[in-house]
């Protein structure tokens, strides 16, 4: 990935974190808030992304393992190809604060903001309105999550039905186009556009008949 695009995905990062910053402020106690610390960790070898509170930075923060969420490691994966974005198993299936499909890995990078926010949130809500912070994935934080999943995240998500057709196109052209453990990704994308095409022409001729 080359610099531009870190700095492009970094300048989202601020984008969202600015967001979520003004929404969280719209909460009972939280009128506050705001970030003490941010990072965006490049590092191949950070997995996951943190929110919390760091007492040597200031305060609540965030810490986004970048390589991963903007898909640094999918290196030949063609960049506008659906992809499902998974939270937390207990909470995955969730109409609201749940995972989702999508083809922009914006919108991903907005969701990881978004949860760790929350999280910086609670952290925030402790140690500096004094009340309680609850249990990580608890009420009080899928409280602060859902608001930011449903003022920010949610609407610029596209249609999940379509989107979920599309996914289970790319899936097969995937199985399709695999050989020896190694993908023909020209082939993949191929085909997919071809189901694509065929599905919107069969449910244009439907709409006529």
């Amino acid at each position: 990935m080359s610099f531009a695009t870190r700095k492009e995905f970094e300048d989202l990062g601020l984008h969202y974190i600015s967001l979520c910053e003004k929404e969280v402020c719209k909460m009972t106690d939280l009128s506050k808030f705001k970030l003490s610390y941010h990072k965006f960790d490049w590092s191949a070898r950070r997995r996951s992304s943190r929110g919390g509170w760091y007492p040597n930075k200031g305060g609540a923060g965030i810490n986004i393992a970048m390589h991963h969420t903007c898909g640094e490691h999918y290196k030949n994966t063609p960049v506008d190809q659906p992809f499902r974005c998974y939270e937390y198993k207990s909470f995955d299936a969730d109409p609201v604060i749940g995972g989702f499909i999508t083809n922009n890995r914006e919108h991903y990078l907005a969701m990881v903001i978004a949860h760790e926010v929350a999280h910086a949130a609670q952290y925030f809500r402790k140690y500096i309105v004094k009340k309680s912070s609850g249990a990580p994935h608890g009420a009080i934080w899928k409280t602060i999550y859902a608001h930011l999943r449903k003022t920010i995240i949610n609407p610029m998500l596209p249609d999940q039905k379509v989107m979920k057709e599309d996914y289970e196109d790319y899936k097969l052209s995937l199985q399709n186009n695999k050989y020896e453990g190694k993908i023909d990704w020209a082939s993949v994308r191929t085909d997919f556009e071809m189901m694509v095409n065929e599905r919107k022409e069969a449910k244009r001729a439907a709409s006529h008949s």
